[in-house]
């Protein structure tokens, strides 16, 4: 039945995602490629889930890779135009309804395989594409948030969407809050008795263990705006701490209680091993600038990056 289900949804009566992304066709050169066909490749990370095939996970993954490569914008957005088409540099609009849609496709990819440079993806996106959409009140999202900078409120954009009384209601401003609730699914999480901190950034989160043991995880510090983040965490009866080092962070320096942690890799989980009651953990990412160059429709551009921003 699982599969049946699958069948009608995601290949051959759909985009044909499943067979597609065997055979490693790009998602931008697939059947159907418009933003909201994402939810529908979802479908298979799901099945992978429930029947452990490996031909869906290597189906997702092909998928995620590709629209990773082609499709995902300098701010961490995706689509040109409400659609995927092969260019990060195309100028057209990168709706923030397509952004989240890549980010839940990202939460699925790191539900899956716990690879640290997914969460890389999901900060990008979420100190850029999704947190520049949002206006600065809170009080809505804009349609389209260009690589260039330059944005309007979402009313001049979709205001065709508006109803009486609602003038600022969208799909956009609709979806945007759901990008800020995923930090609940990627941010921090406890699988099998290990902590991963994926998030870092001034907040106080309380998580618990499988055995309904508390932990809390506080966090002080100026990062992403300078390089340091402090953590304290507070639990006890958890196997493992895991941080994530993000990919452009080439030189890291992690203390904790006391103590340098030599040999900290970009890219890549730090594994601390055991956790002792309260644990202060000091971090100085390296927020050397680093640099995309633009090409084709953005050719003598370039994006300057401090840290995720």
């Amino acid at each position: 039945m699982i599969d049946r289900t699958f069948e009608m949804i995601a290949t051959e009566q759909g985009g044909d995602y499943y067979r597609a992304g065997l055979e490693n066709v790009p998602f931008y050169q697939m059947r159907r490629h418009r933003w909201e066909c994402l939810h529908a490749v979802e479908t298979i990370r799901e099945s992978a889930r429930m029947t452990g095939k490996e031909e869906y996970k290597k189906a997702f993954t092909n998928i995620w890779k590709s629209v990773q490569a082609s499709a995902r914008h300098n701010t961490g957005g995706f689509s040109s135009g409400e659609a995927a088409c092969g260019n990060p540099y195309d100028t057209r609009a990168i709706e923030t309804c397509c952004t989240i849609a890549w980010m839940a496709l990202c939460v699925d990819m790191l539900d899956m395989t716990h690879d640290a440079m997914v969460a890389d993806e999901l900060e990008l996106a979420t100190w850029n594409a999704l947190l520049g959409a949002q206006h600065p009140s809170g009080r809505n999202f804009t349609y389209n948030t260009p690589m260039l900078g330059e944005k309007r409120a979402s009313g001049h954009d979709i205001v065709f969407q508006a109803v009486a009384g609602s003038s600022e209601l969208n799909c956009c401003s609709v979806n945007g809050p759901r990008g800020l609730g995923m930090l609940s699914q990627w941010g921090m999480y406890v699988d099998e008795n290990i902590l991963t901190v994926n998030y870092y950034g001034p907040s106080n989160t309380t998580l618990r263990t499988p055995e309904g043991k508390t932990i809390s995880v506080n966090q002080t510090g100026a990062y992403p705006f300078g390089g340091d983040i402090n953590l304290q965490i507070k639990t006890k009866g958890l196997k493992i701490l895991r941080l994530r080092i993000p990919a452009w962070s080439k030189n890291t320096r992690v203390v904790r209680n006391g103590k340098e942690i030599p040999s900290v890799k970009s890219g890549e989980y730090l594994d601390l091993g055991n956790l002792k009651g309260t644990e202060n953990i000091t971090i100085n990412f390296d927020m050397t600038p680093h640099f995309w160059h633009g090409k084709r429709n953005l050719e003598g551009r370039v994006s300057v990056y401090t840290g995720p921003i």
